[in-house]
């Protein structure tokens, strides 16, 4: 885990208190503590976050930590624990919120803890499209949204292979691009005309032919042949 937090629970003063800055996401939500700070020097804050790790920049996930070698999942923390710590904000990993009761300020956890708050802040963010074909459940296809998900991919691209690439805008040619460059004989599916189809002009799209990058077009979903024994794949919450 990059930068957890080892408590089980939240400290015995939020849990009887009411919080005034209850923030509930990632990276904008670690932003906006460190914002709400600046003006508020004593006010209790407390961040939750679903994931494991402290909250963290996600560009890096399809650029430097998928494709260079020496970078190291702790850069991409948004801060490290000690800043929190010197900021007096409480931030709690792995806190899964079950529901919200705006009329009452409360905000229950599935692992039971209840809390109150005077202020609420909502910036989770988008979860991943899984596409559903033959074969999207095996253990060689893989989604990018977290942390895990990127060093998953790493491992897979320096394995080495042909890879397949499900989507032709900027993150999908991007890691197409990476794969190219590490190597691989790539292909990517969209369900456009051609990359960057909805803003690119004819001479950017036909960047691919310069690149020996494959591009199938015209489906919104396809059957994919991948290797024996791989159709578990562990699936993240």
């Amino acid at each position: 885990m990059v930068g957890s937090m080892e408590c089980p629970l939240l400290p015995d003063e939020v849990m009887s208190s009411t919080i005034q800055y209850l923030l509930i996401g990632g990276y904008a939500a670690a932003h906006a503590a460190t914002a709400i700070r600046k003006h508020d020097a004593e006010g209790s804050i407390v961040l939750l976050t679903a994931e494991d790790h402290l909250p963290y920049e996600r560009p890096p996930l399809s650029k430097d930590l998928l494709f260079e070698e020496d970078f190291k999942p702790e850069e991409t923390l948004a801060k490290p624990q000690s800043f929190y710590d010197e900021q007096k904000i409480t931030v709690r990993t792995g806190a899964w919120v079950k529901s919200i009761d705006r009329a009452a300020k409360t905000v229950a956890l599935e692992n039971g803890e209840n809390l109150t708050y005077e202020n609420l802040l909502l910036a989770p963010g988008a979860g991943v499209r899984e596409p559903k074909f033959e074969g999207s459940d095996y253990g060689n296809v893989f989604y990018l949204r977290k942390l895990e998900d990127s060093q998953k991919i790493r491992g897979a691209i320096n394995r080495g292979g042909p890879a397949v690439v499900i989507g032709g805008s900027y993150l999908g040619l991007e890691i197409a691009s990476g794969c190219l460059k590490k190597g691989l004989d790539v292909t990517v599916i969209d369900s456009h005309s051609g990359p960057w189809s909805k803003f690119a002009s004819p001479q950017l799209q036909n960047w691919r032919y310069d690149h020996s990058l494959r591009f199938r077009s015209g489906g919104h979903w396809f059957e994919a042949e991948f290797g024996a024994g791989q159709r578990e794949r562990p699936r993240s919450r």
